[in-house]
């Protein structure tokens, strides 16, 4: 991670240590089904998954649930800071009000944060501040980085930056401490 994608190794060690504690194997390894548990990484208001009590592949891109994100982004085709915090928390109230099971207490309120942060720093741009909306498409809907499109690795993603975009969420957000359990 740390070559391929410029991720620091306090940021590569948090990541895996939050995969190690998800695994039933205690020999320090963890695979994909550890991490395919709900409520662990996996959460409600997803960007581009169908949240898991709705009937939903929780694993599989949902382009409905993409395209309500993409809405939030207001017909831009470059986004900052702003556009990402009313994605994720527009995300959020939509999941709130259609699930009736709906979780969302601080052990899945952080990932919403964390990750949000993370996809903004790997695509925008260092001087612009802002991120190409095709790119992000195409890093939510087809899984991968839009490196033919000519997306190069230019921000690193260590701690410091995670959590000063994640802080910049938090005020660019007016949600105040949720803990929401479904029944």
């Amino acid at each position: 991670m740390g070559e391929g994608l410029d991720v620091s190794s306090e940021v590569a060690t948090a990541l895996a240590t939050a995969g190690l504690k998800l695994s039933p194997n205690h020999t320090g390894a963890f695979d994909l089904d550890d991490l395919n548990k709900h409520n662990a990484i996996e959460h409600d208001a997803s960007l581009s998954r169908m949240d898991y009590d709705l009937g939903g592949e929780d694993q599989k891109f949902c382009p409905d649930t993409f395209n309500e994100t993409l809405s939030y982004y207001n017909g831009a085709t470059e986004i900052g800071l702003e556009e990402v915090a009313a994605a994720r928390w527009g995300r959020v109230q939509s999941s709130m009000r259609h699930n009736p099971k709906f979780t969302y207490g601080a052990a899945q309120q952080f990932p919403t944060y964390f990750e949000s942060a993370a996809y903004y720093q790997l695509l925008k741009n260092p001087t612009t501040r802002k991120a190409s909306v095709d790119w992000i498409k195409i890093f939510f809907s087809e899984e991968r980085l839009p490196y033919k499109e000519g997306w190069r690795l230019l921000n690193r993603i260590d701690g410091f930056s995670v959590a000063q975009n994640v802080l910049q969420l938090g005020l660019l957000t007016p949600e105040r401490a949720l803990d929401v359990a479904g029944d």
